[in-house]
């Protein structure tokens, strides 16, 4: 039994990984390549290759990706463990400032 509930508590973050690794591999083809996508964000091409290889996009990078690939490939995708909606709550609060 103890087996069983260590591997249910381990599927989430498989999910998130294939999941974001899937909407990363989606915003290097629409970009045109790695080092396209980073010339749009700006960062080095090893830093697009460092987030493929580990699965691990930073939040600030996020929105920048989104930017870049005119919302095709969105925040919650990249990253659902984050809760953009109160992200973007507080950009547009601060924005209003």
């Amino acid at each position: 039994m103890r087996r069983a509930s260590t591997i249910l508590l381990a599927a989430p973050t498989l999910t998130v990984y294939f999941v974001s690794m899937n909407a990363l591999k989606n915003a290097v083809a629409l970009a045109g390549g790695q080092t396209a996508l980073a010339r749009l964000i700006g960062v080095k091409q090893a830093h697009v290759w460092n987030w493929l290889q580990t699965g691990r996009v930073p939040a600030e990078r996020c929105i920048q990706i989104e930017k870049a690939t005119h919302g095709a490939v969105l925040c919650e995708d990249l990253r659902p463990d984050i809760e953009w909606a109160v992200v973007r709550g507080a950009q547009c609060q601060g924005q209003k400032n």
